[in-house]
């Protein structure tokens, strides 16, 4: 980038001498000048946006300011090229790489559907509330955060992105979108026989949303001896007479988890 004009030297003298009139200074046509001023000593300004106060900037300032100018222009450009590459040669669809693992986005989270079954004495109890054990599907498998112990709190939490199956119809997502709880949502206990009426809400995050369980989660977590760390299952099944939401919570040992 040129920041000076260019100009021709002559010997002024023997011009005078010979009668022959001194050469035109050339210089760049003005359109292609950069601006220039005499705040600045002379120094000419390039023609690309300013950042900077003007008052502020030095010459080693503008100095900078080219390089990163011409340093994303470079990146521009190479952007430019990767696009039109990609363009001209699309990445296969169908290629699967199949050494990949899904990753994991829950510090206990989701388990192979192949290892994964509901307890015999739970499919029991699932059939004694009207429901079909075999329909039943896994929400989420989690280890108890200190959140989902702290008495306090009395909430059992769900990540939406650590669910493993849709579990809820449009209409309760609807209820629970506009603010407004499912009550007395029907939950067989760990212990596998007691069955408790639990609450459940959402919260909407900047970047996620979290269903709840609550009311007398406290009640559950204490009959049932929860404490930080342990892993358990959220189970979700239907009433075939009413089609209501039920849900079922296992009690694995710490060394199921994969």
């Amino acid at each position: 980038m040129v920041f000076w004009e260019e100009k021709e030297e002559y010997d002024h003298h023997h011009h005078l001498l010979h009668g022959s009139n001194p050469p035109k200074k050339r210089s760049l046509p003005a359109k292609n000048r950069p601006g220039c001023d005499d705040s600045n000593n002379g120094f000419l300004r390039p023609a690309f946006p300013l950042h900077q106060p003007r008052q502020t900037m030095t010459r080693f300032d503008w100095l900078l300011l080219a390089a990163e100018t011409a340093q994303q222009e470079l990146e521009n450009e190479k952007k430019r090229k990767r696009e039109a590459s990609s363009a001209i040669h699309p990445r296969p669809l169908n290629k699967v790489n199949t050494n990949k693992r899904r990753k994991m986005t829950n510090n206990s989270a989701s388990c192979s559907a192949a290892v994964v079954e509901l307890p015999p004495e739970f499919k029991h109890k699932v059939t004694k509330m009207g429901g079909k054990a075999e329909e039943a599907v896994l929400v989420i498998q989690k280890k108890l955060f200190q959140t989902d112990t702290e008495p306090n709190n009395n909430r059992f939490s769900i990540p939406a992105n650590q669910v493993a199956n849709d579990f809820l119809t449009p209409q309760e997502k609807h209820t629970l979108h506009s603010g407004t709880k499912i009550y007395g949502v029907p939950l067989i206990e760990p212990d596998g026989t007691s069955v408790c009426l639990l609450n459940m809400s959402k919260w909407d995050m900047s970047a996620n949303h979290i269903y709840n369980l609550i009311k007398n989660w406290n009640l559950v977590r204490e009959r049932n001896r929860l404490v930080t760390g342990d892993l358990v299952q959220l189970w979700a099944f239907r009433a075939q007479s009413s089609q209501e939401l039920c849900l079922a919570m296992v009690h694995l040992p710490t060394q199921s988890l994969i």
